[in-house]
């Protein structure tokens, strides 16, 4: 490379990497595995590990090398500890990849209003007088039929009575029994 701007290739100063993991039966990485260097400044992309529990080497490696000619050790492995999910705390289920489960924190977006978040936007109502899918919706009472129907008969009577009372005053009206 020379020292005049106009002759400074930029293939000369990138440098193209990857990551990849040494057990891609037991982990994935989700997210982006590319990237770039830029002069002598690499940021890694974000990313995430899952994978059962166990020790992994997730490996960087340079995949293009600019002006540069390849050379040995043009990678490097970082020792990965995936540890066992305390399900007291966190959820451990398949969300993110088939056949590999992941430890994370069960979040209700919008929240639950009186029940708790048990899964991703999963309310529980149980222990609530709740229901719906944010546990916001007040439960309708059932009637029992039989107080209905006793109620029903009761007033029926009621009004009964009060019909004949109401004619037998009319019909009786004169009476000195009922004037007095």
């Amino acid at each position: 490379m020379g020292s005049n701007i106009n002759e400074i290739n930029l293939n000369d100063l990138v440098f193209f990497f990857k990551l990849e993991m040494d057990d891609t039966s037991n982990t994935k990485i989700i997210g982006s595995t590319t990237d770039y260097c830029l002069g002598t400044e690499c940021v890694l992309p974000n990313f995430r590990i899952i994978g059962n529990p166990g020790n992994y080497k997730l490996i960087i490696k340079l995949v293009t090398y600019g002006a540069y000619s390849s050379f040995d050790n043009s990678e490097i492995e970082i020792d990965i500890i995936i540890s066992e999910c305390n399900t007291t705390k966190y959820k451990y289920q398949e969300i993110e990849h088939k056949n590999l489960k992941s430890c994370y924190e069960a979040v209700c977006d919008p929240m639950c209003i009186n029940g708790e978040c048990v899964n991703n936007n999963v309310c529980d109502c149980k222990e609530t007088h709740f229901k719906g899918k944010l546990c916001d919706e007040h439960y309708a009472l059932e009637r029992i039929k039989t107080i209905d129907y006793l109620i029903f008969i009761i007033s029926i009577i009621l009004i009964l009575l009060s019909v004949i009372l109401i004619i037998g005053i009319v019909i009786y009206r004169n009476n000195t029994t009922i004037k007095a």
